[in-house]
């Protein structure tokens, strides 16, 4: 039994990491800037 807990817990790091990895690198690679998508044209800076 904790081989299997401890098989299912590296599992779930590695995919919270991947998926993590995978969400910064499309958000970097994405044109433009994030926040003033988020903020829309009528944000002052």
């Amino acid at each position: 039994m904790p081989k299997y807990l401890a098989r299912r817990l590296g599992q779930s790091l590695l995919t919270v990491f991947l998926t993590l990895t995978t969400v910064f690198l499309l958000v970097r690679l994405a044109p433009g800037d994030p926040a003033a998508a988020y903020a829309g044209p009528t944000a002052t800076t």
